[in-house]
């Protein structure tokens, strides 16, 4: 139970980074007005994800900004599949390492993580190869190493 814990309070510290470093966002500018600011634009041109990923989530990253009703159906879809308790569940969540958007690669760690199933580990270490940056590729490793750790009962076995 403390690992889901953890992993919930994780998932939401990365969620409210995500939405609050969106390029976009209206910004305090000082002066007690908001102002927005200019997405960055970068040129990288990258290869279209396997066909892994849900048809409704195969777009390029160039696109604009995904709705942000739809990221949190999305993200809420990924935390329903964690607490399923179900291998089963496994390459539903994997399906979205490949998703275009950050946020919800993100959040489809994160689950896989709540879902604490072993048989995960090699869809996480799939994705850090083919992850977007040195970043991601150690979030997937992390998470994996992390399904590595024994069960809580065996490190602090219960009090009779």
């Amino acid at each position: 139970m403390p690992r889901l814990t953890i992993a919930l309070a994780a998932l939401l510290v990365l969620l409210a980074l995500g939405l609050a470093l969106k390029p976009g966002a209206p910004e305090d500018n000082g002066e007690g007005t908001k102002s927005v600011s200019e997405p960055a634009t970068t040129s990288v041109k990258s290869e279209p994800p396997a066909s892994t990923a849900p048809p409704s989530k195969q777009a390029s990253e160039s696109q604009a900004p995904v709705d942000p009703i739809e990221l949190e159906a999305t993200i809420e879809e990924l935390v329903e599949l964690s607490t399923t308790q179900s291998p089963s569940a496994i390459p539903r969540i994997a399906a979205y390492f490949e998703d275009p958007n950050p946020e919800i690669r993100a959040a489809a760690i994160e689950s896989i993580v709540q879902l604490g199933e072993t048989a995960a580990i090699p869809y996480l270490l799939k994705a850090a190869e083919s992850a977007t940056s040195p970043e991601e590729a150690m979030a997937f490793k992390d998470a994996a190493e992390f399904l590595e750790l024994p069960p809580d009962e065996l490190i602090h076995p219960p009090s009779s």
